[in-house]
């Protein structure tokens, strides 16, 4: 309607308001154009908190609600107004609905309002969709890229045909927020996992699907989906915003990798497209024989998990511990591997990706051979 009124006012050259309509049309002329503000401001409201990450539950139900409230707003009114202009009825006439919309309608014809109506109508539809489309920044990037952004997307782009990954992944990131990362490696304080999880979720937003990558964090027995998915908008502070640097207790691998396959396998099959986890942590985990156990129930379905144990100086023991583990998995399971990374090497941007793609790449041609996944 918007858009039909918009041309109406271009073809009337400009005198759309003087034309003589129907009361009945000219109420729902004003319907419309007053319920397309209302809609614009809660649509502009929910991409302004989306750019920036912040859409919780509370946001969802309220824009809902508010979406509702227009329906039933133009309806209502169309309703109400046909009613007592075409019909006559008095109780639609005498209802303080009709006659709160000719007040209304009176207030705007007096003041040409149409027009003005109009104008944030089309301006505000243009804005929301520019904005949550994130179009304008893609042709300001373009335009100007920066140095390191072309070579590492150029880099990158050349393991993934290296390597021959898909890019319809599904990505998921865990965060490993034991004590130790920050007691034993400073990982959270020093804020070095900043820098591995900056080189892992720009990865991630290229391999992805739909660049929105789930994010969980794991201590002790608590595991925590984070509810913000990691994309392209919220990827520069995500770690402060939604993960925190707070840790406590130690790590156990095994809840989190069970949480995972229970979110995915009642809708994973051989045709689905595959998911890739990559466990972020320092490699202090124990209950090694119940991670054993985790790891084969995602054997069925087309899920690897990819473990990058961080360390300082002397690499942990953990890593022959989960060498351990491969070596018990394998031959007959190769859902899972392990990429140990020292902290002289987490500014070398090949190391993560190299050791991280190959192992993956690996797996797929497994998961094609075994029947797991169908090849795209």
């Amino acid at each position: 309607q918007t858009f039909l009124l918009g041309y109406a006012e271009i073809a009337s050259g400009g005198a759309i308001a003087s034309i003589p309509l129907h009361p009945a049309i000219r109420y729902l002329t004003f319907l419309s154009w007053t319920q397309g503000i209302f809609v614009w401001g809660v649509l502009a409201l929910y991409a302004i908190k989306s750019k920036k990450g912040e859409v919780g539950k509370a946001l969802q139900i309220f824009v809902i609600l508010a979406l509702v409230a227009s329906i039933i707003y133009y309806f209502g009114g169309a309703w109400f107004s046909a009613q007592g202009l075409g019909y006559g009825a008095e109780y639609a006439i005498n209802s303080p609905i009709f006659k709160a919309l000719t007040f209304i309608t009176n207030i705007l014809s007096d003041f040409g309002a149409q027009k003005v109506t109009l104008i944030i109508n089309v301006v505000g539809l243009g804005i929301v969709l520019l904005w949550w489309t994130g179009i304008v920044e893609k042709i300001k990037s373009l335009g100007n890229p920066s140095e390191f952004e072309t070579t590492y997307e150029s880099k990158l782009e050349n393991l993934v045909a290296k390597y021959k990954i898909r890019r319809d992944q599904q990505m998921v990131i865990v965060l490993d927020k034991s004590a130790s990362m920050n007691k034993d490696t400073q990982l959270f304080s020093d804020r070095w996992i900043d820098l591995i999880f900056s080189k892992l979720a720009d990865m991630s937003l290229i391999l992805d699907d739909d660049a929105h990558v789930h994010v969980y964090t794991t201590k002790g027995n608590k595991i925590e989906k984070i509810n913000t998915l990691l994309n392209p908008a919220n990827v520069d502070n995500y770690i402060d915003n939604f993960v925190g640097r707070d840790t406590a207790k130690d790590v156990a691998y095994a809840p989190v990798i069970n949480e995972i396959y229970n979110s995915y396998s009642a809708e994973l099959t051989k045709e689905h497209n595959p998911v890739l986890v990559v466990v972020v942590t320092d490699g202090f985990g124990k209950e090694n024989e119940k991670l054993a156990e985790a790891l084969k129930k995602l054997a069925s379905i087309p899920v690897f998990v990819e473990f990058l144990v961080l360390y300082g100086d002397k690499e942990p023991k953990s890593v022959q511990e989960l060498q351990q583990i491969k070596d018990k998995l394998y031959p007959n399971i190769k859902n899972f591997d392990f990429a140990a990374i020292p902290s002289y090497a987490f500014t070398n941007l090949g190391l993560l990706e190299n050791q991280l793609l190959e192992k993956y790449s690996n797996y797929l041609e497994y998961a094609y051979n075994k029947g797991i996944l169908d090849q795209k």
